[in-house]
């Protein structure tokens, strides 16, 4: 069973102290306050997001673990309003295959986009100031990252286990 933080602003509520547990059942993943998988799911419909999910943009702050473990999706969008992409965000999206970032974007944080296997290029913005540890860890595919000159810090790790770069 995973524990992951709230999805964003999604569900009206932002606070770290408040953790929150995903059920794969049919065809949505369920996300609800609470340790308890034995409850009635279907009280939590707002808090549902279909398996099948695609593609977003994301145009508010990312939680930790905001869109993790969600296999289906394949293409992720910021608006320019977001400037990080948080601790383990998309990690184990593994068919995530395109990314697009804004120039307002500041930070990557740890485990942000951790195996994404399918993941084969991406090009950090020019504004871009950290790449933290492991934040592309294990991206298999990743054959291709432009990181630009205003990038400062890059954490240990932060491509480890990427065998597609050369």
């Amino acid at each position: 069973m995973l524990y992951h933080y709230p999805l964003g602003y999604l569900f009206g509520t932002t606070g770290d102290d408040l953790k929150y547990n995903t059920v794969s059942q049919k065809n949505y993943i369920y996300w609800f306050r609470g340790f308890d998988t034995q409850q009635d799911l279907s009280t939590y419909s707002n808090y549902k997001i279909p398996k099948t999910l695609k593609n977003i943009t994301v145009t508010s702050k990312t939680e930790p673990y905001s869109f993790s473990g969600i296999t289906s999706l394949e293409s992720v969008s910021f608006g320019s309003e977001v400037t990080s992409i948080s601790q383990r965000c998309f990690l184990n999206c593994s068919a995530l295959k395109t990314v697009s970032c804004p120039n307002t974007m500041q930070y990557i944080y740890e485990y942000a986009f951790a195996n994404c296997v399918s993941l084969s290029s991406f090009v950090v913005p020019s504004s871009v100031v950290t790449i933290h540890t492991h934040a592309f860890e294990s991206c298999t595919s990743l054959s291709s990252i432009r990181i630009p000159i205003s990038v400062s810090y890059v954490g240990s790790c932060a491509f480890m286990y990427d065998t597609g770069l050369t």
